[in-house]
Formats: structure tokens, sequence, C-alpha cells
């Protein structure tokens, strides 16, 4: 059984390629990534220029994961020619937000990064960083690639979002400033225009602005970018670029399908130039998108929080910070009224898929959001931050831009008033949201319809060795495209999905479980209309690696030996622990949890080998009412039982006369 996924789209040219992946768990380390998108001012070349303390140019020549306390990527620069500023060497490194973590278990990708790729040549505007590294002016504003084989100077502002300031005096020269550029041309000028900035006062006439003849005037010349598509995608490439696997396919909320809300909290701090902070604004935004009709959207407004790290990691919470907090937006509003305004996070696990009515998608684990330092005073307004505010917030939805960037189309039509258009309109509507961002939300988050198949029933669970499990269900209907399966380790609440199968199969082998682990499974199955209601959930308990018993504090050995009994605890106020084992007979023994004093299960295993009944039989009884899991395993076969009782229910008696059809033939 297989799964086929889409590959992504990257700001070059896209390339498609179809991924298999196996019907199987692979392992429980998982890769974390994130992708984002940012909102700027374009600014003219003449200010890019002024701001950045270093322009060079060069070829990257390698990359590695930066040491620190946030995901950041080093990648080294080998400079051909300085521009601007002096040079500690031939070689620099370029410090980029984005990466792994230090602890290798997450990953931040952020859209509206520089694209640097080792091999290719840019001209970089650049600004002093930490432990002697640069980093890139205002993301990708501040790089330009050369296109292979051609002297032409791009820039790739894919997953960015361009706003304007009303009555700029250089509003022409920033609508110039989106036009290619002739490479060598380029950096000739910036390095004319950087040495006459350099020269003292009193030779004002030498200082004058240097032509700019270097713009590609018909850019019909240069071959578009397009994508097809307007959610927000998994980048393709390995680590520390993209995900490896399941590239291309959406970010979606996955509570929604299960009638659940999703809370985005905002920084106590406010945004400043907003009269109250922008609260409002900012709940106005969230209702925007949630009175979407005919979606199972359940965005909600938690409040304030005095968490600061809405972009700086997972810390567990959706969260809007302001002005920077923590300095990870390069550049600055302060003196320099241009660049990134504000910044929407996207976490998410490359290996965790779940269906919905689209197909596949990778489930969203956080969101988070930030406006740039210097944007409340120079920018903000109420009505315009509730436009871009309401904007980052249909991305924190997984809505990519309908068009106008570079990744997309050109805006025409109706695509062109569209709230999740790339450029923000600042024509004082809001958050208002047009058919094509209704029609995004409905492709994420659409209702099931009428004409749904049947839901499957009777599923059952075996599991036939230390790592399989054998999946069995009824068919009931006669209309389904295929069956997905999905499954969980207690105590585990959320599902993870595993894959699609073809119509009318009843039975698949899940395959790469970990051993002696009860897991849980459910089925549905879906056509173009819908998906039907899930199957029952069937729990079933890989087995053991056959082992002798070995009896000490936390193991009760029972009949001989034979079977091994243990149990884990956890209270309501998430402290847990291992059952402390006492023996009283040779088939039965206690727990305690918390004092000597205090029995909390009693466990007894007999042997009923003799006709009618040939099974090893399991009996236990509780005085508790705390979350339990209380695992035995037969050590001559490996089978292996796991009986689970719930926080906060009055332990429930296990009789179960069918435990183990493991008998001496």
């Amino acid at each position: 059984m297989q799964v086929q996924n889409l590959g992504s789209t990257s700001p070059r040219p896209i390339r498609v390629a179809r991924k298999a992946i196996s019907l199987g768990i692979l392992g429980l380390a998982t890769l974390v990534a994130n992708v984002s998108a940012t909102t700027y001012i374009m600014p003219t070349d003449r200010e890019l220029l002024s701001k950045s303390q270093l322009v060079v140019v060069g070829t990257v020549v390698a990359s590695e994961p930066a040491t620190g306390s946030e995901p950041a990527t080093d990648w080294s620069f080998e400079v051909s020619s300085s521009l601007k500023g002096s040079l500690p060497g031939s070689t620099i490194v370029v410090r980029q937000l984005g990466g792994l973590s230090p602890d290798g278990g997450s990953h931040l990708v952020v859209l509206g990064a520089a694209p640097l790729t080792v091999g290719d040549e840019f001209i970089l505007f650049l600004e002093e960083h930490t432990s002697g590294t640069y980093r890139v002016m205002d993301f990708a504003l501040g790089a330009f690639w050369r296109v292979t084989g051609q002297d032409i100077a791009m820039r790739s502002l894919a997953g960015s979002t361009e706003t304007t300031r009303p009555d700029d005096p250089d509003a022409q020269d920033r609508i110039r400033s989106h036009l290619p550029r002739r490479f060598s041309e380029f950096a000739q000028w910036l390095s004319a225009q950087a040495t006459a900035d350099a020269l003292p006062a009193d030779q004002a006439a030498q200082r004058q602005t240097v032509p700019a003849n270097y713009f590609i005037e018909a850019s019909d010349q240069i071959v578009g970018v397009t994508a097809g598509f307007n959610l927000t995608r998994s980048p393709a490439g390995n680590p520390p670029i993209g995900c490896p696997q399941n590239a291309g396919s959406p970010i979606r909320w996955q509570q929604f399908d299960n009638g659940q809300q999703v809370l985005i909290f905002a920084n106590q701090a406010g945004q400043l130039g907003v009269p109250g902070g922008g609260f409002t604004e900012i709940q106005q935004a969230i209702a925007t998108w949630a009175a979407v009709g005919n979606t199972t959207t359940n965005l909600v407004y938690g409040g304030t929080t005095p968490t600061t790290t809405a972009i700086a990691g997972q810390d567990g919470l959706n969260s809007i910070s302001f002005e920077d907090p923590n300095n990870q937006i390069p550049g600055t509003f302060t003196n320099n009224p241009n660049g990134t305004v504000m910044l929407a996070l996207l976490w998410f696990d490359c290996g965790i898929l779940h269906p919905f009515l689209g197909g596949i998608a990778h489930t969203l684990l956080e969101a988070g959001i930030v406006s740039q330092d210097g944007s409340g005073s120079f920018f903000f307004n109420a009505i315009n931050f509730l436009e871009v505010a309401a904007h980052e917030i249909g991305h924190a939805l997984g809505i990519g831009h309908s068009c106008g960037d570079f990744a997309t189309n050109p805006c025409e039509g109706n695509e062109a008033q569209a709230l999740m258009n790339a450029i923000v309109h600042d024509d004082g509507r809001g958050a208002q949201l047009n058919s094509d961002d209704r029609a995004a939300l409905r492709a994420l988050y659409g209702s099931a319809s009428a004409g749904g198949p049947q839901a499957p029933t009777s599923l059952t669970a075996t599991a036939t060795s230390i790592s399989v499990v054998d999946l069995v269900w009824v068919d009931n209907a006669n209309n389904e495209d295929g069956f997905s399966i999905e499954h969980r380790i207690p105590p585990a609440t959320t599902w993870s999905f595993l894959g699609n199968l073809a119509a009318n199969l009843t039975t698949v082998e899940i395959t790469g479980l970990p051993p002696a682990t009860a897991s849980e499974f459910r089925v549905r199955a879906f056509n173009d209309n819908s998906f039907s209601d899930y199957s029952n959930i069937a729990t079933a308990t890989t087995f053991a690696i056959p082992a002798p018993c070995v009896e000490d504090a936390t193991t009760l050995c029972l009949l001989d030996d034979r079977f091994k009994v243990t149990i884990n605890w956890e209270t309501l106020f998430n402290t847990s622990g291992s059952g402390m084992a006492v023996e009283v007979t040779s088939d039965t023994g206690y727990f305690w949890f918390f004092s000597e004093e205090n029995v909390e299960v009693v466990v007894k295993t007999l042997d009923a080998c003799i006709p009618p009944f040939n099974r090893f039989w399991v009996f236990a009884g509780g005085l508790t009412d705390v979350a339990t899991t209380t695992t035995v395993v037969d050590t001559v076969t490996g089978a292996t039982r796991t009986y689970t009782n719930l926080q906060s229910t009055p332990f429930q008696p296990i009789q179960d006369t069918d435990a183990f059809d493991t008998c001496p033939q």
C-alpha cells in the first residue's frame, strides 16, 4: 500500500515530483518544520544601500546549523568583491533565521528569508549580527541572485506581502524596484554610490546620486515563476531547507475536523501606533475568517499573554508579538520606514500527515506572528493594522498568497481584490475578504457535503509480531474511492495519519510499530464529496521480545515467572510513575503508587489451559481513579496485553478470560 504526494513549489521554476511512502511507522523521531510569510514596504535601492553596513558580491559555498538557542543556519559566503564596507577576510558567515534547532528536533523554514543556495552567486546587503556573523538586511529584500548563465539579478520574494505608505514621495521608485536588474551594472552602481555616500560633507557636489541605469525594463525577458494553488505548502529539500518527505502537502489545523478550537493570544504590550494596542483589531481579524460559512474553522482569540516568543520557537502557544521584542527580524523601521512590516510562522511536522477533503495535509502544530520594531511609529494605524493582521492570520490558517509575489501569478481581476493578495491594499478596507479568500479557506476547511460513503464497521486489530498489527473491517459503502487509516499510541489524544488504501479493501498490515506497545486504530471511507464517519476504535498490543521475567521493584513475575506484569500511572496533575510491585502468591500480586500502605491495583494470572477454555486468564481490580496502563507479557511467546483505565474514572475491573491463547500444545 502506498500514498502519493505532490512536490512543492520553490522560488525558482517549479518542479513537481511524486514520492511514495510505505503504509507503516518508520520511527518515533520526527522532523518539525516551519514556514513563514512576511509583510514589507519595498525599499528603494538607495535606501537599502544606505542602511546596510556591508554590500558584497560572492558565492555561497557551504551551510551548517548555527550554534545558539534558536533555529538558524550559517551560510559560508566566498566574497569576490566588496561594494560597501570592509571585510574581515575573503569568506564571511551569513546567519539566517531558519534551520535545525540546537537539539536537532525541530526545523524552521522562513519563506520570506533570502533563498541562499550553495553554488549560487549573490549580491547581498548585510548588517552585522552576533558572533562575527552577518545577516541579510530585510530578509529576501537584501539578496539578489544571478540567474544561471545570464547577467540578470533577481530577488525571490515568495511568501512575502507588500504594503505601501500613503503620500510616499518615492512611490514610483518603489514600483520600479520590482524590476530585474543587470547583475554587473547593478554591482557597479552600488559600488559607485557607496563611494559617493562616503565622501565628506564638504564634497557635496560629488555626493549626488549616481544615475541608476541597470534596470531591465522589458520584464518579459524573464521567465516568470507561477504556482497553481493558493495554500501554504511544505517546501521541498533536505534539512535545513525543507522536508525530505511529503513536500508540497498543504499545512492545516486538524483540530477543526474534530470540532475543537484553536486559540491565538496577543502579547500584552500591544502594537504601538494603534489605539488600544490593536487587540480589538486582532479580534476583528480573527472573527472575519471565523465568519466564513460552510467551513469547520474555529479560530478563537484567547486574550493577552506576557509571552514574547511568537516566532522564537515552539512554546505551546499560538501568539502575536509586537515590535520584534527578540530582535529576530533583520533591520528596523526606527530610522528607515521600509522593509519588513510583519512576519507569520507556521510550525508543522514533516512526518505527521492527516487526511482532509482536499487529500493529504501536514498537521499544523503552532502559529506565531510578530511585527517589526518601529513599525508602529512609522506605518501602523488602526485600519491598516487590521488589514495586515487579518492577512497574517490568513497565513496562520494555512493560506498562501492568491497572487502578486514571485511564486504566484500577477494580480488580475478578482484575485487583485483578495485580502491574501501579496500587496496590501492600504485603502481603508481593513479585514475584508472576497470570494477568492473564502474559496481558499473552504479548500482547507470545507464542511462535508452530502453524498459521502457509509462508515466501515467491526474494525479489529490483531498483533502478529513485535512490530506488525493486522487490521480487518467491514466495508459498508458502494461509492467510496478509498479508506484512510489513522493511529495513535495512548495516552496520546491526537491521531496520526498512516495512509490511504484503495476502494473495496477490507484489510491492511501495519508495520514498523514499537514492541510491547498498545496502539489504537480507526478507519473511515472517503470519496470526492466527503469522508464517512469513523469506524469503531480497535486496539492491539505488539508482541514483546521473548525474554525471562526478572522480578524487580516495579515488576511482578507470576505463574512460575511466565507472565511479566507492570503498571504505569498518571494523575490529573500530570505527575506520573511506575507502580511498585508486591508479590502475594505465585499467581497474584498488587501495586502501590504513592505509599506502601495504600494498595492501588491487585492483579492475578490464572492457568486455564484445560478444555474447554485453553487460555491463560488475567484478572485485576483497583482502588484508584488515576489513569493507569497495565501491561502483561507472556515471556515465552512474547504475546502482550495492555489494559488502560481513563483519568478520573473508577478503576474498571479486568476479567479477561480470552487473554492468552498460548497454552502448551
